[in-house]
């Protein structure tokens, strides 16, 4: 109800046009009561044919007139603060590509998905019917105080119904929202399960996994199950309760209007008119109470939509250089998730020099990843400081820092679009992005010679319809196109056969040549071999590179393949 209100002081004029077609449109309704009332007390009495004439077509003409109205009516109802829905998903789509990845990382695939869902639930309780149902529900008075002309007694028999209606509604109202919010969790599991085994249909085959996902699923959807029926027996304990209500004050008026037929306090024309206006009120409660059920899961959509929304966004400006000669310095780097916790690993500090090669090494779980995104601007050092050049990244415009710098992730992610979409989206001309240099040096011309589309072939799924190899290489041509200073390569030849591992080879010796400082993660012998320093992240204390030949300025790093390297790798 406050998100209405406030939607509507946003446009008070919008407001007020929505008011007073509700105020014609509910007099108009009075049109057809007022009909049978005269039809039973002229006609009926004396039999002029011209009445009824009269009497009809003016009616027929109030209902031409409604049928205006409403949809007059539906048409400014549709635009109620239509602009703050497209505002709130273009909200919600900033928040997915500008929170701090750290803030991303606690929202799973599935819960970031779910944001449209949410979105669409926040919208539905705007639809033009569910606003036009607010609008009337004071109008319930309307209908009420005209049974108070025909009788003041009937219109109290009124006032009770529309009153337990009200109260049996809201009631109701309050005990479906927690059964609402309890399946929406359990049908966002199901959702997530179901994505999880069609991201590992192979698993699922290859380890027997279909009796798990029968018996999570049967688990899953036997609550499901049990909370939609909870759900649908509040919702049906709710109408049948309206209906009885409406039941009871129609026999109300009836009974109590008969005894004052009876008494001569009442025409039988005015009785049958007052049960007409009775209806017409509790109606408009009973809508009222399905409208504000609505109102009620879009506010806890919006809630979610919110929460989504103001995740913490990365820092926007900053410090650019005029000048950066590619140099990368951690000074006791250390990164803890939460306040307090142990640090991911001890405090690391190196300098990076143009031209020079420093390789990170270290078991599962050791943080090679987290200091790549340290290096990326993704992340912030929980203690220590990381400088490019001299100047502190924590202070340096990001957007000019990650134009610095050619990433390759270790686990390869595409935006479902073309290859082009995909190569070029660091680049400042995509359309006019001379892609041919970057397929060559990452070994794709031979691919996309065979695709039918070359780099206008769609990637989907995120690149889970292109095989491995092909995705690692997308992925090194993907950075090299940045043609950063920096080059940070996580993991480069993993999943890469023979033919593969020398094309990140050749491309590392290229790089390296021009004067790029290269940072890899990698246990690739050859990498490790070709470096100018390692970084054992596995080492007690404070870790510090150890050089292992001799500096850039005395030998150019270089990497090359072993015999036994020639025959393949997985």
């Amino acid at each position: 109800m406050n998100e209405l209100l406030k939607r509507f002081g946003r446009d008070r004029m919008l407001a007020a046009e929505l008011a007073t077609a509700t105020l014609l449109l509910n007099f108009l309704a009075l049109a057809d009561t007022v009909f049978v009332m005269i039809v039973l007390r002229r006609y009926v009495a004396h039999g002029f044919d011209g009445t009824l004439i009269i009497l009809t077509l003016g009616t027929l003409v109030a209902i031409a007139l409604q049928f205006a109205l409403r949809r007059v009516r539906e048409t400014l109802a549709a635009g109620v603060d239509a602009a703050r829905e497209r505002r709130d998903a273009l909200r919600a789509a900033e928040a997915l590509v500008r929170a701090q990845a750290s803030a991303l990382d606690g929202f799973s695939d599935e819960r970031a998905h779910d944001i449209v869902g949410e979105l669409e639930k926040a919208r539905a309780a705007f639809e033009p019917a569910s606003v036009c149902n607010m609008f009337d529900a004071p109008f319930f008075l309307l209908f009420t105080l005209a049974v108070w002309f025909l009788s003041p007694t009937l219109a109290g028999v009124v006032l009770v119904g529309s009153a337990l209606t009200l109260v049996f509604g809201l009631r109701s109202l309050g005990t479906s929202r927690k059964a609402m919010a309890a399946l929406d969790d359990a049908e966002r599991e199901n959702r997530a399960l179901i994505g999880s085994a069609s991201h590992a249909v192979d698993a699922v085959r290859t380890f027997l996994g279909g009796r798990t996902c029968r018996r999570l699923w049967e688990e899953q959807h036997g609550r499901i199950f049990a909370l939609r029926r909870a759900l649908a027996g509040v919702s049906g304990r709710s109408q049948s309760v309206a209906q009885g209500v409406g039941v009871f004050a129609r026999v109300g008026v009836y009974a109590v209007g008969a005894k004052l037929v009876v008494e001569g306090h009442l025409s039988t024309a005015a009785l049958i008119g007052a049960s007409m206006l009775a209806s017409y009120a509790i109606q408009k409660v009973s809508l009222f109470v399905q409208a504000a059920e609505r109102l009620e899961r879009s506010a806890e959509a919006s809630r979610r939509v919110e929460s989504f929304i103001a995740l913490p966004r990365e820092r926007e400006g900053g410090a650019v250089p005029e000048a950066y000669a590619g140099r990368l310095r951690f000074e006791d780097v250390a990164f803890a998730w939460e306040e307090g916790a142990r640090p991911v690993f001890p405090p690391v500090s190196f300098e990076l020099n143009p031209g020079e090669v420093l390789v990170v090494v270290g078991s599962n779980g050791s943080g090679k990843t987290t200091l790549v995104r340290l290096a990326l601007g993704l992340l912030r050092p929980t203690t220590g400081t990381i400088r490019v050049d001299d100047s502190p990244l924590d202070g340096t415009d990001l957007v000019w820092w990650r134009r610095q710098l050619c990433y390759m992730p270790q686990e390869a992610a595409f935006l479902d679009g073309t290859i082009r979409e995909n190569l070029t989206m660091a680049t400042d001309a995509p359309a006019e992005f001379d892609l041919q240099p970057v397929i060559a040096a990452a070994g794709l011309r031979e691919f996309l010679d065979r695709s039918e589309k070359g780099v206008e072939e769609r990637i989907e799924g995120g690149g889970r319809n292109l095989p491995l190899g092909i995705r690692r290489r997308l992925a090194l041509a993907r950075g090299l196109a940045t043609g950063g200073r920096v080059v940070v390569l996580d993991e480069p030849t993993e999943g890469l056969d023979a033919q593969g591992m020398r094309t990140v080879f050749e491309a590392l010796n290229a790089l390296a040549r021009e004067g790029r400082s290269i940072l890899v993660v990698s246990h690739d012998r050859n990498i490790v071999r070709g470096a100018n320093y390692v970084l054992d992240l596995d080492a007690g204390g404070e870790a510090k590179p150890v050089r292992v030949v001799a500096s850039s300025a005395e030998a150019q790093p270089s990497v090359t393949a072993t015999a036994s390297d020639q025959g393949g790798a997985a």
